[in-house]
């Protein structure tokens, strides 16, 4: 893959006061593409501190003459997994003119790096809103194959609904500096088979966490059945919507309503919070059953995001 820069364009690393500029990028293209202006600052902060990815050697800026932002890419390889996760944005204004291009192939030299004979293969795995058609080409002249698809799914709350309990099962609210290891084995059990999950560690899970500013413990819930943690969801008021970043029951209380009983507790809370649109991303693909329950509590979709892969090989 070659590539070239435009003339006055120049890269380099971001820095933590490039967070807000970044946001503002990632943002533009989303809502160039159709989507939401819904990526914040604390979020993206929370990141970069978290110590998953480091902003010398995984992540690169598109300077433009005047010093705008106009191009971001980032290359996170994912905790005990030979995966390398790749994001980029490139503002509008300089779409198809090799800034794509160019930080993608910085992103594959950095997978590259971590080939040796103990790592024979990486694979690069990267998202893209089914309507960028630039992106879409883009992965394709890079050899990327199409290999799943996610969607995100909304609902607008008209009114708050009624929740009903399965037997046995009780819905409480997350209690800080008490429940981290609970909340974290359960998502991560539950999450086990889902396609493309990678592990993370407790003590990684808790530092990002403990930088985000958007986090809010009265947003997060455990279903009990009993005492047995038996699913949970995890919450973040976006301000344009509420989101429901993470839901998850363990396996034997699949099918028995937990699931149902905790996005619709969630949608009561938005909605008594005065949020009335509340939305979630999910494997089209799921194996578990998640986009039926999903329309089954009135959701549908808004968005698909098509996910390709590449193979790079140690020799």
């Amino acid at each position: 893959m070659t590539a070239t820069l435009p003339t006055g364009i120049t890269i380099r690393a971001p820095k933590m006061d490039d967070a807000e500029a970044v946001v503002e990028l990632i943002n533009t293209c989303a809502v160039a593409e159709g989507g939401e202006a819904d990526e914040n600052v604390s979020e993206l902060l929370a990141d970069w501190k978290s110590g998953e990815i480091s902003l010398e050697t995984d992540i690169w800026l598109a300077i433009a003459p005047d010093r705008k932002i106009v191009g971001y890419e980032e290359a996170r390889p994912e905790e005990s997994h030979p995966t390398v996760m790749v994001d980029g944005y490139v503002h509008p204004d300089y779409a198809n003119q090799g800034v794509g291009t160019y930080l993608l192939r910085l992103a594959e030299e950095r997978a590259r790096t971590l080939l040796d004979d103990t790592q024979p293969e990486v694979t690069l795995r990267a998202h893209t809103n089914m309507d960028n058609t630039g992106a879409s080409q883009l992965f394709a002249d890079a050899q990327y194959i199409f290999v799943r698809k996610f969607w995100r799914m909304e609902i607008e709350l008209e009114q708050p609904p009624e929740v009903q309990y399965p037997d046995g099962i009780t819905i409480r609210m997350f209690a800080p500096n008490q429940d981290e290891r609970i909340i974290h084995s359960l998502i991560e059990e539950s999450f086990a088979q889902h396609w493309g999950h990678t592990p993370t560690s407790f003590e990684s899970w808790v530092r990002k966490l403990s930088q985000r500013e958007d986090y809010v413990p009265s947003l997060w819930f455990l279903a009990f059945d009993g005492d047995t943690a038996v699913g949970a969801t995890l919450c973040y008021d976006r301000e344009v919507l509420g989101w429901v970043r993470s839901l998850g029951v363990l396996s034997p209380w699949r099918k028995r309503g937990v699931g149902s009983a905790l996005l619709y507790h969630v949608f009561n809370v938005f909605y008594q919070q005065g949020q009335y649109r509340v939305g979630l991303g999910v494997d089209a693909e799921n194996e578990t059953g998640a986009t039926r329950l999903y329309e089954r509590v009135g959701m549908s979709v808004a968005e698909q995001y098509d996910t390709y892969e590449k193979i790079l090989a140690w020799s």
